[in-house]
C-alpha cells in the first residue's frame, strides 16, 4: 500500500508529528485539497499539565477524503495525528472522522477532541459555511482589512492581543454588533478562535458579507 511518511520528533519541549500529504504536494499531485489550521488544548483547561497544541489537516474539496495532517506544541498531539494517518490509510472523510465515538475525560482529552474540531472546521470551509485566513494570508491583506476584532473576554484581551485590533467579546457582539458597515473586511480571532467561529455565525445571520475568521487565532499568530 506505500507509505503515508507518518513520523514523529521532539524538538525541546515541543511535540511534532506528521502525516500523508502536504497542501502543496496534494495540489502538485492532482487533487483539489483545501486545509485548515486549528488550536485548542489537549485536556481540559483546569488540569495543570494542559497544553496547547496546533493542528493542520487537509482533505480533498470534492470527496472531502483526508489527505494529510502535521500538528506541533507543548500538548499531546502525536495521538491526533496518528489518529489522522488511520483515517488516511482508510480513506475516511472528513465527515466519518468527525462521527467516530471517541472517548472523553477530562484528564485525557476535551469534550470534543481537536482532530474533531478540525474536520468539522474543515468541512464547513469546503461548503462555504464559514470564511478563513491563515496567518500567513492575514499579513499579506492586513493593508485592506478595515477592522480586526479580538472576541475574546477583556480580561485575555489585555494580557494577549494582535495589535492594531479592537476588544468586543463575544457577548458584546450579540447586544451592540460591530462598528463596521456589513460589507467591510473584518477579521475576526480570539485566543484559539473558537469563539471567533461563534461570532463569524452570529454576525453573518445578521447580514455582515466579508468577514473573515483567523485560523489557529492569537494562539497561531503569536507562534
Amino acid at each position: 500500500h506505500g507509505s503515508l511518511g507518518t513520523m514523529m520528533f521532539k524538538i525541546g519541549e515541543i511535540n511534532v508529528a506528521r502525516t500523508g500529504l502536504t497542501l502543496r504536494r496534494a495540489r502538485e499531485n492532482g487533487f483539489d485539497a483545501e486545509a485548515v489550521i486549528v488550536s485548542g488544548l489537549d485536556r481540559a483547561h483546569y488540569y495543570d499539565n494542559a497544553k496547547h497544541v496546533i493542528l493542520k489537516v487537509i482533505a480533498d474539496r470534492n470527496t472531502k477524503v483526508i489527505l494529510g495532517a502535521q500538528g506541533y506544541g507543548m500538548g499531546e498531539v502525536v495521538s491526533k495525528v496518528q489518529l489522522l494517518a488511520c483515517a488516511i490509510t482508510h480513506f475516511l472523510t472528513l465527515d466519518d472522522v468527525f462521527n467516530v465515538d471517541l472517548g472523553y475525560a477530562p484528564v485525557f482529552n476535551t469534550p470534543v477532541d481537536l482532530v474533531q474540531t478540525a474536520c468539522l472546521v474543515l468541512s464547513n470551509k469546503i461548503e462555504n459555511l464559514v470564511k478563513t485566513i491563515t496567518v500567513e494570508g492575514f499579513e499579506q491583506e492586513r493593508a485592506n482589512v478595515k477592522g480586526i476584532i479580538d472576541v475574546s473576554p477583556f480580561s485575555e484581551h489585555v494580557f494577549h492581543f494582535i495589535p492594531g485590533s479592537m476588544n468586543i467579546p463575544l457577548e458584546n457582539i450579540r447586544l451592540e454588533g460591530i462598528p463596521f458597515k456589513k460589507d467591510a473586511q473584518v477579521i475576526l480571532y480570539s485566543h484559539t478562535s473558537s469563539g471567533a467561529y461563534k461570532a463569524y455565525r452570529y454576525l453573518t445571520s445578521r447580514g455582515y458579507a466579508n468577514l473573515w475568521v483567523l485560523e489557529g487565532g492569537y494562539l497561531c499568530w503569536e507562534r
